[in-house]
């Protein structure tokens, strides 16, 4: 293999800081009748999903929840099996938003005397998975008068990552929520979404004021997760690397800064590394052939210690917009193992990526990293 020499420039060949978006292909129309027909579409399809959207919730608020179905639900999610969870959760969904906030008054409770919230996770999971995309009964919850109800729905959206899309002007309405749990819930929920959560970076630095030392943590961690997106938080971040008063919070905004500045940090280490890496990761950025592209990823996770300068630029490919590098890059971030221990957040945010099988390579990831296993 030829290797690269020292004098070669890299250069990143995909905006990390975007969202992924799929390309359009052509035919032989040509360019004004694509165009008028993609308006024609686009217009038909923004009335179907906003009838869909709308109507669906108008009516749901005032349909009425047989008990006994809600009573079977409730127990299902509580104590059934994975099937039955998830059977009673598309029920409830297809039932409308007031059988979902419904749901969510009763399996989530908020005891104030001990200022915990209990939650089953494997509800939670549940009705994330049985929402999919939708976003209104949740958006619709968040507006309840009950603090466990509010709680419940951003749980969910929390878990829903990717999906929760929809919901981002609701998640960063619930940062002044007058419950606490809600506003980190919300923080957690707007940092899963990663890239497409940039909108929302002013509203989360503007948490960095909180009198609660945790509240600023989950603001910090939240920006982490954005990663790139949030490049404009960057000297926020350093100032309170530096300055905030609790010592946890500086070490979250410390790790924080690489994520934000990603781009940056790969490129730097990659100047400086061995030629047979920067050739793996050149071939990993840029190559056309999505095989070779996750070979390249393969053989730097199997590289250990060696790869040492090619682990941030791993860690930037959980960004990139094809999927199978993504998925590639987390499962080699995992076999390095503790190597890659401080791209953490980058991982955490991928485990939330809307494809399965690059969240199951991100969990796997996380489990090797976590678990302290060795690079080798």
């Amino acid at each position: 293999m030829c290797a690269d020499t020292p004098s070669q420039e890299i250069v990143l060949p995909f905006d990390p800081a975007a969202e992924k978006a799929d390309a359009v292909g052509g035919s032989g129309w040509g360019p004004i009748a694509w165009l008028t027909a993609l308006a024609v579409f686009l217009i038909v399809l923004t009335g179907v999903v906003l009838l869909a959207r709308n109507l669906r919730p108008l009516l749901g608020r005032f349909l009425a929840v047989d008990p006994a179905a809600l009573a079977a639900w409730t127990r299902a999610l509580e104590s059934g099996t994975a099937a039955e969870r998830q059977e009673a959760a598309e029920a409830a969904v297809d039932a409308g938003p007031n059988a979902v906030i419904t749901l969510l008054d009763r399996i989530t409770v908020e005891d104030p005397s001990e200022d915990k919230v209990q939650t089953s996770s494997k509800a939670v999971r549940a009705l994330a998975a049985a929402e999919g995309d939708r976003v209104a009964d949740l958006g619709l919850a968040l507006g309840s008068p009950k603090a466990n109800v509010r709680i419940g729905a951003v749980s969910v959206l929390r878990e829903m990552g990717a999906h929760s899309r929809g919901a981002l002007a609701d998640l960063v309405a619930a940062l002044h929520d007058e419950n606490h749990w809600v506003r980190r819930f919300a923080l957690e929920a707007i940092g899963n979404l990663g890239a497409e959560a940039k909108p929302a970076v002013p509203a989360v630095v503007a948490m960095l004021d909180q009198p609660s030392a945790f509240t600023r943590r989950r603001a910090v961690e939240a920006l982490a997760r954005i990663g790139p997106a949030a490049e404009e938080a960057a000297d926020i971040l350093e100032a309170v690397s530096q300055q905030d008063p609790d010592v946890s919070v500086q070490h979250a905004a410390i790790i924080a800064l690489d994520q934000v500045r990603l781009p940056e940090i790969a490129l730097e280490r990659l100047r400086e590394a061995d030629p047979e890496v920067r050739k793996l990761c050149r071939t990993l950025w840029e190559e056309d052939d999505d095989v070779a592209a996750a070979a390249a990823a393969r053989t730097l996770g199997g590289m250990g210690l060696e790869a040492k300068d090619g682990v941030a630029a791993l860690a930037l490919t959980l960004r990139h917009p094809d999927k199978s590098r993504r998925e590639a890059a987390a499962k080699a971030l995992g076999k390095l193992g503790l190597a890659a221990a401080e791209f953490l957040p980058t991982l955490q945010a991928a485990a939330k990526d809307p494809e399965p099988e690059v969240r199951a390579a991100a969990e796997n990831a996380l489990a090797e990293i976590e678990g302290g296993r060795p690079a080798h």
